[in-house]
This record gives structure tokens, sequence and C-alpha cells, in this order.
């Protein structure tokens, strides 16, 4: 099970960051409901590759035959990924942030662009090997800067879907 677990890490490490990150305005004005209402969005739009890495399916690979046959699936789900953080990257790239946490954004925003580029590149993965080159070149990206933008916004845990618990990110999803 080299795959599985080593794999999961990285995307449960990719999920922690992002999951303070994604956040807009969507039309309202207060910035924290804009944080809350993105990110939750965006933990969704990751909510389908992450239960597919608690899978027996992809708990079950451990070389390239066993991969071969959920290449089209791994793509699939990672582009989708990539999709959805690239869109929360938009949203919240779009949105005017209180002077008090406009930098921290800016930097978090660099972060996620890694997360995506991640993605992207797991979508285009066509053996086990790729995907492991690909996993050892992550620069897992900084949580410090989500932290600080949920503090000074007053965004409490328990305002967003919890990526490090895949069940209840699919509930709260569902």
């Amino acid at each position: 099970m080299l795959y599985g677990g080593f794999m999961k890490r990285n995307l449960l490490a990719t999920l922690s960051a992002t999951t303070f990150l994604v956040i807009s305005c969507g039309g309202g004005t207060d910035p924290a409901e804009a944080y809350i209402e993105i990110a939750n969005k965006a933990n969704c739009g990751l909510a389908d590759v992450a239960a597919w890495y608690e899978s027996d399916e992809a708990l079950a690979i451990e070389g390239n035959e066993d991969f071969e046959p959920l290449v089209s699936k791994f793509q699939s789900l990672h582009a989708g990924a990539a999709s959805a953080l690239k869109t929360g990257m938009e949203e919240m790239a779009a949105v005017e942030w209180p002077e008090n946490v406009a930098d921290d954004v800016d930097l978090f925003l660099i972060d996620l662009g890694n997360a995506v580029a991640w993605m992207e590149e797991l979508s285009n993965a066509e053996t086990l090997e790729d995907v492991v080159e690909i996993s050892d070149n992550l620069d897992e990206p900084d949580l410090d800067s989500s932290e600080v933008i949920e503090s000074k916004l007053g965004v409490t845990e328990d305002q967003l879907a919890d990526p490090d618990d895949i069940d209840e990110l699919i509930a709260f999803c569902s």
C-alpha cells in the first residue's frame, strides 16, 4: 500500500492548506461570511477526490498494474479538484479584502496556486511512477497564513467543513 498512505498524506496536506483560503464576497459585503461561503464551496469541490483516497480501490494500489485501470478516474478526480481550487482562487482574488488581511490573502493565494498546479499535474499522471514523482515534488503549502486570515476575520473552525475528516466533509457537502 505504498500508494494509498503516501498520496493520502499529501492530499490531506493540500486539503488542510486550502481549507481556509478560498474565499470571496459572493455578492455579500461581510468578508467573514464570504470567507466561510467560498471556503466551504472549495472544500466541497475537493470531497470526491478526498473520498477516493479513502476508498478500498485507492488503498489497494501497489504498482502500475493496479493503477492502470484507474488512470482515467484518477485524472478526472484531480482535474475536478484543480478546477474547484482554481475557481476559489479566482473568487478570492476578486474580493476587496480589509486592509488587515490583504497581505495575508496574497501570501495564501500563492500557496493555493501551488496546490492547483499540483492537482493539475496529477490530472495528467498516466502511471503510478508519475504520481509518486509529482508528489515528491510537491511544495506543501504554509498553513500559517490561512490561520492568520481566519483569526483576523473571526472565522471559527466550526463554521468550515473539515477536510481532515473525510466523513464529515462528505456529510457537510451532501
